[in-house]
């Protein structure tokens, strides 16, 4: 499921796409565009569970925004 996303619309691609420091998998970032505020604290949702819930991102991807350019994973 994670290579569907590499090839069309890759969170690594995605403007909103924010990777954490020890990114060892695909899309193992989080999502800026999806957020949670808990205690006067922002949390940001991972990347691969946004794009596994329909009523968010979806599998087809429908808040993809292209960057200029992506992130390489390590």
């Amino acid at each position: 499921m994670r290579f569907f996303w590499l090839f069309f619309n890759s969170c690594l691609r995605c403007k909103y796409y924010q990777p954490m420091a020890n990114d060892i998998r695909f899309n193992d970032g989080h999502c800026l565009k999806y957020t949670r505020v808990l205690e006067n604290r922002t949390f940001y949702e991972y990347a691969d569970k946004m794009r596994q819930n329909e009523k968010n991102c979806g599998m087809v991807g429908k808040d993809f925004e292209e960057r200029d350019t992506f992130y390489m994973n390590k």
